[in-house]
């Protein structure tokens, strides 16, 4: 786990660039192992989107989302560098990052696959 909350639950922060070099949304990377235990133990992810900006980045929307409140996952290799399989969330899946960004002037990746993307979490 990345951190433990202010009442002692376990959080992941999880972050991905708003889009990618391709123009594509971005992808938030959650890896099994990790996932099953933060549900076992009532924990929750922060999701995080950003862009970089100058030599640093901009943080440009975040949430907060219990880790048994996710969409299905499904699971495939990738995540073999720290043992496990991994899954990834389209940045514009994460309802309130998502309809952040869809109103970013700078997110046009995200505006154009939106209709790509028909279910927002709730």
């Amino acid at each position: 786990m990345d951190a433990d909350g202010s009442g002692g639950e376990e959080r992941e922060i999880e972050s991905a660039m708003h889009e990618h070099a391709d123009g594509q949304p971005g992808t938030f990377k959650l890896y099994r192992d990790y996932h099953e235990q933060l549900q076992l133990e009532g924990g929750y992810y922060v999701f995080a989107a950003y862009r970089i900006r100058g030599r640093g980045v901009e943080a440009l929307a975040h949430e907060r989302r219990p880790a048994s409140r996710l969409p299905t996952l499904r699971w495939h290799g990738g995540g073999e560098h720290r043992g496990t399989e991994q899954a990834t969330i389209g940045i514009v899946c994460v309802r309130n990052i998502g309809l952040r960004l869809l109103s970013h002037p700078q997110s046009s990746a995200v505006s154009t696959h939106r209709k790509s993307q028909t279910r927002l979490l709730s």
